[in-house]
């Protein structure tokens, strides 16, 4: 008798392995943020960036740039390098938004599924922890120009470089 409790006790144990090993391999994709980094003109010096993201049913969104980057400990301002800010929801209605401090904008979601954050990004300073783009070379340093989403911050990011023809991209991501 024990051994048959025994028996069914280890079956049991793998049964639940089995069923939580499967139902972890076929879930559903996780929420992804697509980042999207392109220019249309080198030495206008800026970088256009869209973010699209899943509102998850959310009203507001916060995001931010942060202030300051690893290995440099010095608190910085890469917001004020930030123009043209707008947003849209995915059937391309304006969505409201307003900056609640230096480097934190915050947008109304209306409930909107999908959520289009698009925005220029002054970039005229090599060194190395800034940003540079003109018509000889495009550096950037994801810390300081690419938004977060506050409450997001550990969810999986896609990241698409669109380049002009004939720039070649050197970056240590993996392709897909």
């Amino acid at each position: 008798m024990q051994g048959k409790l025994i028996f069914n006790a280890i079956t049991l144990v793998a049964f639940f392995w089995l069923f939580a090993s499967y139902a972890l391999a076929f879930q559903p994709d996780k929420p992804m943020i697509d980042y999207t980094i392109g220019w249309q003109q080198a030495n206008s010096h800026l970088f256009e960036i869209t973010i699209e993201t899943s509102s998850q049913g959310s009203d507001t969104l916060d995001l931010a740039l942060p202030n300051w980057r690893p290995g440099r400990y010095l608190i910085q301002n890469y917001a004020r390098n930030v123009q043209e800010f707008s947003v849209s929801d995915d059937k391309g209605q304006t969505l409201n938004w307003e900056k609640v401090d230096k480097s934190t904008w915050r947008i109304q979601t209306n409930k909107a599924n999908i959520v289009k954050i698009y925005y220029k990004y002054y970039a005229n300073i090599l060194d190395a922890g800034a940003s540079l783009l003109d018509d000889k070379e495009a550096y950037f340093n994801g810390t300081n120009l690419f938004m977060y989403l506050v409450k997001k911050r550990s969810q999986q990011c896609r990241l698409t470089i669109k380049t002009p023809e004939n720039w070649l991209i050197a970056t240590a991501l993996k392709k897909r």
